[in-house]
């Protein structure tokens, strides 16, 4: 009986720690998504401004 609880504590850590990995790819591909430019910032082009600044 002891070895079913075990296993099944064991059982449960593993998905735990699966669930957390998937989070962690969740927020990096959210991260990602966010520090991309999108619509017309992907057409901008820095260097005229920063000739302008300097």
């Amino acid at each position: 009986m002891m070895a079913i609880n075990k296993a099944m504590v064991i059982n449960k850590a593993d998905k735990t720690m699966e669930e957390i990995l998937q989070q962690y790819e969740n927020i990096r591909e959210i991260k990602e998504a966010l520090s991309s430019p999108t619509g017309v910032a992907t057409d901008y082009d820095d260097i005229p401004l920063l000739q302008i600044l300097t």
